[in-house]
């Protein structure tokens, strides 16, 4: 019988043939708030209670965690300390957004994590949601615009008032529509001043909450 993906934290064995590398220092990115579990996170930090360990709740996923963790390595490249590591890490999430425009909020109902987007159920199929992850992880609409077209200039929008006159680091982040995604990082880079941006998509575990067609940004202002 075939089973769909689920988002259940994986197996603590896993985690024990790779946490003792990390002698020096281990910093984990992940949303420790709504989704994620860190019943795992807090068992093995107390089994191996001598790793320094930094645990850095994102509130955010997929190319929102990937901006996080990429400011943290700058400043690990620069040889900057585990704190001074974990400050950099902080200042980003707290400066994160990420939005996303999915073609149907189906997926997000039946999987269970529809959240706050539950009181645009049942509108016409031509209108398309825009949602957004809150100062707590959690997920929420924000505004709804009728076809895709729109919803896309619409995240352009959004990010731009976002910058507040600064550089951007920024993720495109899609499901199952990769055409679409590179179409849309040409139109953010005529519109939007960026530092670095990059295409992500999603995973098939949170692809198959938002479904296919789903497009999104994941953002934070230069600082």
């Amino acid at each position: 019988m075939l089973h769909a993906p689920g988002s259940r934290q994986i197996p603590s064995y896993n985690l024990a043939t790779v946490y003792p590398r990390f002698s020096s220092g281990f910093r984990k990115s992940g949303r420790s708030r709504g989704w994620h579990c860190r019943t795992v996170d807090i068992l093995w930090h107390q089994r191996y209670g001598g790793i320094p360990v930094e645990i850095v709740d994102t509130r955010v996923t997929s190319a929102g965690q990937a901006l996080v963790v990429l400011a943290a390595a700058r400043a690990a490249a620069q040889g900057k300390s585990l704190q001074e590591v974990r400050q950099a890490a902080d200042v980003v999430v707290q400066r994160m957004h990420l939005f996303f425009a999915v073609d149907t909020l189906e997926y997000l109902h039946r999987g269970g994590r529809i959240g706050g987007a539950s009181r645009y159920l049942g509108t016409a199929f031509s209108i398309k949601p825009i949602l957004y992850f809150d100062s707590e992880g959690k997920l929420d609409a924000l505004e709804r615009v009728r076809t895709k077209g729109k919803a896309l200039q619409r995240l352009i929008a959004l990010a731009e008032g976002k910058a507040n006159g600064h550089p951007l680091h920024l993720g495109v982040i899609h499901a199952n529509a990769p055409q679409v995604a590179q179409e849309f990082r040409e139109q953010i880079a005529q519109h939007l001043h960026c530092n670095d941006v990059f295409t992500l998509e999603l995973s098939p575990v949170i692809s198959i909450h938002v479904g296919p067609g789903t497009i999104g940004i994941a953002l934070y202002e230069e600082y």
